[in-house]
């Protein structure tokens, strides 16, 4: 019975590992579009704020 409950608790750690790296990639790929974004939205306001007939 122990040994099951040890195969049952390694297959737990193992799943939860990979959930972990999976958010963690997540995460990353999440952040980076953020910062795309936000890049993005600075130039375009960047733009805007330029005096008419400027270039």
């Amino acid at each position: 019975m122990r040994a099951f409950q040890n195969t049952d608790a390694q297959q737990k750690i193992e799943q939860l590992k990979k959930s972990l790296h999976h958010l963690r990639e997540t995460l990353h790929q999440e952040r980076a579009t953020a910062k795309a974004k936000i890049l993005d939205l600075e130039a375009e306001l960047s733009n805007l704020r330029k005096p008419i007939g400027v270039d």
